[in-house]
């Protein structure tokens, strides 16, 4: 049987007759309305990690009971469904509690669907974007959890008690992400206690894990490839100029990588992401690799075997002791002979270098005084005598430069540098006793 428009009429007019919208809508104001929420996932198109934002696209069904709204269908030519505007009726005051925009999800623009016994179904597409901390250690092989929560703004359970519907699917129309798989939907329950009541809370937790496939190929083989060219870089020649710049493009390819990684993860301290501070230890490393080849490059440029220093040096003894000797007690014996060994070859070539160095200071002035082997054993125990030094103790040496004229060659080089600074005293207590001589017999001469 049809009806025509002026039966619809005739309805919607006995139903605002003495229908007040912003009242409850019971019979009896002891019995709270019941709000049903069903909530379906069509689409995830965002999870931003640094802004902690989820970005979906969610089918919501709201369904409520308005017992000022019934009617008999039989009286109104069996009209058993009508559409009104959301602004017209009462409606739950339902809000995102968790949104980073508009938090009420109701539009006083929108339609419902009003059925004659008071039924009311209100339904939309959604755009949400909600707030979702973001656990970052394990990225970015991670799984995140984010909450759909919706709850209400004034009305407490006393007067409106809202619940999900168990009975739908809420993945069944769920368009695949490329970078994240649904792992799980929960439908959970919280009451909050507030002056105005207890308040319900409906929260669709949804469990997602990411596709890590992408950041194997940016992140983990690049970081790697540069491990394995940083270590590589070892077996090139020291005097190779590209030894240290390769070395240095590595360090500097790792940073700009971390970067790229932080730009992507929230500014917090609650949790570092363990590849992080992977990629921070292979910088660290990277660096000691530099630091180690700029050492390697200036010993071997380096002429004199001095700028060894002590703990370097220790440290070399020990790694050779271990790699060479095979038990404890060959290792100390070998430990005790190397030390002999090196500080036997250090001490010659510290007194043969001190006397070089005491040859050029003095070569000049012991050549000019054209001192013969007679004169040299003259001045032995006259420069002895000056310093209150007995003569016979001591034995005169000659240097290297000397053994060209016929002289003879002492292995004891310590007695002959004594002798060079004891010749170097005595010249000078002669250069004084000259000028002394000379100004007295001018001054006799002045006198005559």
């Amino acid at each position: 049987m049809s009806y025509d428009f002026s039966d619809e009429g005739k309805l919607r007019t006995t139903l605002f007759k003495d229908y007040v919208s912003k009242a409850l809508p019971t019979v009896r104001s002891s019995k709270p309305v019941h709000t049903k929420v069903q909530l379906n996932l069509h689409s995830i198109y965002d999870l931003d990690i640094k802004k902690q934002k989820l970005s979906s696209t969610v089918h919501i069904f709201v369904t409520w009971k308005d017992d000022a709204l019934k009617w008999n269908e039989t009286l109104y030519n069996e009209i058993n469904m009508v559409l009104l505007s959301l602004s017209e009726i009462w409606k739950p005051d339902i809000v995102l509690i968790n949104s980073m925009e508009a938090k009420i999800i109701f539009q006083s623009n929108d339609e419902v669907l009003l059925d004659s016994k008071g039924t009311i179904t209100w339904n939309a597409y959604l755009n949400l974007d909600t707030f979702c901390p973001i656990d970052t250690t394990l990225y970015p092989f991670d799984t995140q959890t984010c909450n759909l929560v919706f709850s209400k703004l004034y009305t407490s359970d006393r007067y409106n008690n809202i619940c999900h519907d168990d009975s739908n699917n809420i993945i069944q129309s769920y368009v695949s992400n490329g970078e994240w798989d649904i792992v799980d939907i929960r439908r959970l329950y919280n009451t909050r206690l507030f002056p105005l009541g207890n308040f319900t809370e409906i929260i669709f937790r949804i469990i997602m894990e990411r596709k890590s496939e992408y950041y194997y190929w940016t992140y983990v083989m690049p970081m790697l490839s540069l491990a394995v060219v940083n270590v590589a870089a070892f077996c090139l020649p020291v005097k190779s100029q590209e030894k240290l710049n390769i070395c240095l493009f590595v360090f500097l390819s790792m940073v700009y990588l971390v970067t790229v990684v932080n730009e992507s993860m929230p500014h917090t301290s609650d949790n570092r992401s363990k590849f992080g501070k992977l990629m921070w230890w292979n910088i660290l490393f990277s660096g000691l690799i530099i630091i180690t080849n700029i050492i390697i490059i200036t010993m071997v440029h380096r002429k004199s075997p001095k700028f060894i220093p002590p703990l370097t040096r220790k440290i070399s003894r020990k790694i050779y002791n271990c790699l060479c000797c095979k038990s404890d007690k060959e290792a100390n014996k070998c430990s005790q002979s190397s030390s002999r060994k090196t500080t036997e070859t250090e001490d010659k070539k510290l007194t043969n270098s001190s006397v070089v160095y005491v040859t050029e200071m003095n070569m000049m002035k012991v050549k000019h005084t054209s001192f013969d082997k007679e004169h040299l054993n003259n001045f032995e125990e006259t420069s002895f005598i000056t310093q209150g030094l007995p003569a016979d103790n001591y034995s005169v040496r000659q240097s290297p430069e000397l053994q060209k004229n016929g002289n003879d060659i002492s292995e004891d080089t310590g007695a002959y540098i004594t002798l060079l600074i004891n010749v170097t005293k005595l010249e000078f207590q002669l250069y004084h006793f000259t000028n002394v001589h000379d100004n007295t017999m001018n001054q006799l001469s002045n006198i005559q």
